[in-house]
């Protein structure tokens, strides 16, 4: 993965004068900019308070998506690598090989260089397909022609949304960027913690107990008291004890965990400790690790033991990064790029509408087809809402799912309630009484 290109050096020049933006006319040394509608980055949830421009001197992070080439052929490649009767089948690429092949090519790479820097501003290379810019309000509203308004969500977020939809030179903007991420943070990727899951009907001790063939510590079982499931006995209600018994526990082969928050070492090592577990757990640190949060931490430690529990023969790596529109980006990108683990993992997600509006879909669609055409199997929680996969953000009760299980290349996993052996009914969490579809 090039993780260094030239850079090549031309004029834009844009004035910002009160709340009205100018762009230069072109010329032979600054190219027509257009503001192309499929970079816009959406609208604040319904009810969110206004609260007046970004201060000058706050720090704006945006990645810069490039579109992949050859589309056409990688899309033929990927049904043929999936396809048993091709002669392609399971014949997967290395990361090396799917960027040298559907890249964008170097000339593109240096051409939104080119732009960002003769903007004022200075771009770092995350990998092939995006490069990264913080700058202060200020200055990034220079060089895109947008000032950013900040709002305040009815769940109390504060978030920003670009005014306008950014200048772009318009030889970029017709098909070669696919997106802009942070022009809007009023979404975020949220984890779908189990914390509102209903009690267990009739007690756990309905499933058979140690079926999977552990036998956790008196802690947990404490802890569950009869009320809750431990992971081994919920693992075993679907089966997977039959599956360590074949042999089937992951041995050589490594998972890969989705985090926007950084796990607890402490609590991760006593959970391996009471169920005897020996898995390798590393942690990979992107953008300088994940974002500070109980609900959040308590998700990354939850998905490494879940993991764990399920597959003691495998190694884990657990991917944590910053909950911003950047380190969620970068995540993605460092999973897919190292091409470590067989099996990618995701318990983080948001409203497929509003991933759709700010970009976030048009921005992860080649990263989702490069971990297709490379074997790494992703699957990513259907989320904790059920039917009502937006009315977390925005109070929607229409029938929404959650991104990005919702993608094409991904597998959704869950959406059901366990509440004993053989009884299980549809997640819907019923966040709201108005919705025709909460009827579990």
């Amino acid at each position: 993965m090039a993780r260094r290109m030239a850079a090549l050096v031309s004029g834009v020049a844009i004035l910002l004068l009160g709340s009205s933006v100018y762009a230069v006319p072109a010329s032979a040394a600054t190219p027509a900019l257009v503001r192309p509608s499929s970079l816009a980055s959406g609208a604040a949830p319904t009810g969110s308070a206004a609260l007046g421009l970004v201060p000058a001197s706050q720090q704006v992070q945006l990645t810069v998506v490039l579109q992949p080439s050859n589309t056409s052929q990688l899309q033929t490649l990927l049904q043929d690598l999936y396809d048993p009767t091709s002669p392609e089948y399971h014949h997967w690429l290395s990361a090396g090989e799917f960027v040298a092949e559907f890249g964008p090519s170097s000339s593109e790479v240096a051409a939104a260089e080119s732009w960002l820097t003769s903007a004022g501003l200075s771009p770092s290379p995350v990998s092939r397909f995006a490069l990264n810019v913080s700058a202060p309000a200020s200055q990034v509203s220079t060089a895109l022609g947008t000032s950013f308004e900040q709002y305040q969500s009815p769940s109390g977020h504060v978030g920003y949304v670009a005014r306008q939809a950014p200048l772009v030179p318009q030889s970029l903007a017709t098909g070669q960027i696919a997106a802009i991420l942070g022009l809007n943070t009023m979404s975020q990727f949220q984890p779908l913690d189990t914390s509102g899951a209903p009690e267990v009907s009739g007690g756990a001790g309905t499933l058979q107990p140690d079926a999977d063939g552990l036998t956790p510590c008196q802690g947990a079982t404490s802890e569950a008291n009869g009320d809750y499931y431990t992971l081994d006995s919920l693992g075993a209600a679907y089966g997977i004890g039959s599956l360590l018994a074949d042999g089937q526990n992951g041995r050589g082969e490594t998972i890969g965990l989705y985090e926007l928050a950084n796990a607890n070492a402490t609590d991760v090592n006593t959970y391996l400790s009471c169920f005897g577990l020996t898995n390798p757990v590393n942690g990979d640190l992107i953008d300088g690790g994940g974002t500070v949060s109980t609900s959040g931490t308590g998700e990354a430690d939850l998905d490494i033991e879940q993991a764990a529990t399920q597959a003691p023969g495998a190694t884990i790596i657990a991917y944590e990064g910053p909950a911003t529109a950047t380190g969620a980006y970068d995540v993605w990108d460092a999973i897919v790029t190292d091409d470590a683990a067989q099996v990618i993992s995701t318990s983080w997600s948001q409203c497929e509408l509003q991933a759709e509006a700010d970009g976030t879909i048009g921005a992860y669609t080649a990263l989702f087809e490069q971990a297709a055409a490379q074997g790494q199997t992703v699957l990513a929680a259907a989320g904790d809402s059920g039917s009502e996969g937006c009315y977390p953000y925005d109070g929607s009760t229409t029938e929404q799912v959650t991104y990005p299980a919702s993608d094409a290349w991904v597998t959704a996993v869950g959406g059901t309630s366990l509440f004993g052996p053989n009884d299980e009914t549809a997640w819907n969490s019923c966040q709201s009484d108005e919705s025709t579809s909460c009827a579990n």
